[in-house]
């Protein structure tokens, strides 16, 4: 996952593991949030108030960007896509 952190930040794309979360907390585990600080993506402490919202913010990113374009595939009758399908299909098209 931090490896995956580390790309989707370098291609500005949203935390794919922000979908990730601990059964307890809601969250993910504190070192996705202290990746997201190495990557200057957050800023910071695991557990903090701020850290619920930049959660909330990242899944939701996360969840427009690799899931709704499923859903329109869904609606339209086009062939089903997970996420990583979807992200390396829109990758190579870039290319």
């Amino acid at each position: 996952l931090e490896q995956m952190m580390e790309e989707d930040a370098g291609e500005d794309h949203p935390l794919v593991a922000a979908l990730v979360v601990s059964l307890g907390a809601g969250l993910p585990a504190p070192w996705f949030f202290r990746k997201a600080r190495d990557l200057g993506k957050y800023d910071g402490q695991p557990g903090d108030v701020e850290a619920f919202a930049f959660h909330a913010s990242e899944l939701q990113r996360a969840i427009s960007y690799y899931f709704a374009p499923v859903e329109r595939l869904h609606r339209t009758g086009g062939a089903p896509h997970h996420a990583a399908g979807w992200r390396r299909e829109k990758e190579n098209k870039n290319a």
